[in-house]
Order: C-alpha cells, then structure tokens, then sequence
C-alpha cells in the first residue's frame, strides 16, 4: 500500500510537474510574442519618425522653391514695368492717330519726314 501511495504521489508531483512546465512555456511564448510585437511597434515607429524626418525635409524644399518661385515671378513683373515704361519713353509725341496706328503696328520709319517730331 505504502508503494500505491508512493506511486500516486509520484504520478500527482509528475502531472503537476508537467502542468507547472506547461504554464512556463505558455507564458515564454507569450513573453516571445509580446517582445515581437514589441519589435515591430519599434521598427514601426523608427520608420514613421524616418518618413516624417523626409517629409519635413521635402515641406522645407517645397517653401525654398515656392520662396525662388515668388522671387522669379517679382522679377518677372519687375522686368515687365521697367520694359512698359521703356516702351512709353519710346514712343515718340505722335501728331496723328494715323501715325499712332502706324507706329503700334510696327511699321519701319525708314525716312526722316516718316518720323513724327517729339515734342
């Protein structure tokens, strides 16, 4: 009887044994899968920060060119009324509307009494 009981306990110690490395391996496996995923939340954000990293860079390349782009066209307005003011200081005292139209529509003064005097 002493050895059925032995036994008993035996197989009692051997199940609790096996349940005991049971709930150890499922919680490793937990552990496991929780410092995966910890693992990917990591490399996540790593390239979240890199992407905005890059689209901080390219919002300030945006301003720099749109600030050159501004410049460019000020330049080009510029450039448009010094050439406006230009072309009025050219356009010599006209006496006659029909000399005016003549003058717009490019025709060549190439005689002295075909230029209207300025005044």
């Amino acid at each position: 009887m002493a050895e059925m009981n032995r036994r008993a306990l035996y197989q009692k110690a051997k199940a609790a044994d096996e349940e005991y490395v049971r709930k150890l391996n499922k919680e490793l496996n937990l552990i496991t899968e929780w410092k995966l995923a910890n693992l990917s939340a990591e490399e996540a954000f790593q390239k979240l920060m890199a992407n905005k990293r890059r689209l901080t860079e390219q919002e300030r390349e945006v301003h720099r060119v749109k600030e050159a782009e501004n410049e460019l066209y000020s330049e080009l307005l510029q450039s448009q009324a010094e050439l406006a003011i230009a072309d009025m200081q050219l356009i010599p005292s006209i006496p006659s509307e029909v000399i005016l139209r003549q003058f717009l529509s490019g025709m060549n003064y190439d005689r002295p009494m075909d230029i209207p005097p300025a005044v």
